[in-house]
């Protein structure tokens, strides 16, 4: 019993999960039920209800409205003639997504007697509200049970003067057919992203060092390199960019970045050793320049050693003053490229 009991509850909270959503979907379908008039019709004898049949096409508007546009026969009760109606009916759920949710909606249209010799044969404005509820038998199937209240103009009625205002209700059950995926169809598939080209990284020399690592940018291809690309002999010339303020030796916070980039590597390559250079351009006096360059390698090998903790005994540092240079010392631009801080390293 208590398994029974638990399959239950299972199949009952899946079915709650399911989701009943019949925007954009077009149905059609047909229904069965009875009239009942509130006044004595024009070829009957007496207030008895009729039975009436319906075909109709909806279509959901979203997931919670529709339209329904609705034919429907009324065989009045004792006698030949019968009523046709044609309807176009707003209809809401109130639980737009749930299997089973109350209904309700309103249409305006006309009803035309057929098998009557009267005037009363023309089309006669009618009126319906609807209260009722659906229950989704499938993704596609739905079952409602609904309540219409019916008015229509000049309807034939057992009175004197043949004709007045019907109000009728009407009990009846439907059943809908919704074809296709609906609203689903709309939600385009995602295409699968496309993946990125890989982009081999360059080795300009090739000699199996990427320009990003190689230090020795320029070696003869198929050289026996180290792992920052230079043949056993040479010797890593990495250019730092390291500020000072006018005439002084103090390393600037402008400058951390690029040693921080030089410890990473010094500790990549722990069997390296490396001079710091300290290099000027032929502005001003010579030996306070050397003096100057001097101070100002000392400085870089001090941050490295103090602040970024690389191993003291694996550096040295020596200023150069301006008997390096790298560029003219005619102008302004060769002067800045000859102010600079080298590492060279070696193994």
């Amino acid at each position: 019993m208590k398994r029974a009991l638990s399959l239950l509850v299972l199949a009952t909270s899946v079915a709650s999960a399911q989701t009943y959503d019949y925007a954009k979907k077009i149905g059609i379908g047909a229904g069965y039920g009875f009239e009942i008039p509130t006044f004595r019709t024009g070829t009957d004898s007496g207030d008895k209800a009729g039975q009436t049949f319906n075909v109709h096409a909806r279509y959901g508007l979203s997931s919670a409205a529709s339209l329904i546009l609705t034919w429907d026969r009324t065989d009045l009760a004792k006698s030949s003639a019968n009523a046709d109606t044609y309807t176009i009916m707003y209809l809401r759920r109130v639980n737009a997504l749930s299997r089973f949710t109350p209904t309700y909606g309103a249409g305006l249209g006309f009803l035309n007697y057929a098998n009557v010799s009267s005037r009363n044969e023309a089309w006669h404005p009618t009126a319906k509200v609807r209260g009722g509820a659906e229950y989704s038998i499938t993704q596609n199937l739905v079952a409602s049970f609904d309540v219409d209240v019916k008015w229509t103009h000049d309807a034939l009625q057992d009175r004197g003067d043949g004709e007045g205002q019907l109000l009728a209700v009407v009990p009846q059950a439907n059943l809908t057919w919704f074809f296709g995926c609906g609203k689903s169809c709309e939600k385009k598939a995602t295409p699968a992203p496309v993946a990125a080209a890989v982009v081999a990284p360059k080795d300009t020399d090739g000699d199996g060092v990427i320009d990003a690592k190689d230090k020795c940018p320029g070696t003869t291809e198929g050289a026996k390199v180290n792992a920052y690309g230079c043949v056993a002999e040479e010797k890593a010339h990495i250019k730092v960019e390291v500020h000072f303020d006018t005439s002084k030796s103090n390393v600037t916070a402008a400058s951390h970045p690029a040693l921080e980039e030089l410890a990473a590597f010094l500790a990549e390559h722990p069997q390296t050793k490396a001079e710091i250079q300290g290099h000027s351009d032929s502005s001003g006096n010579p030996a306070k320049n050397k003096v100057l360059s001097q101070q100002r390698a000392d400085a870089v090998k001090a941050h490295l050693v103090n602040v970024l903790k690389v191993d003291g005994s694996r550096l040295s540092s020596k200023g150069y003053g301006a008997d390096q240079p790298v560029a003219t010392n005619a102008t302004a631009a060769g002067r800045t490229e000859n102010r600079r801080v080298m590492a060279v390293v070696e193994e």
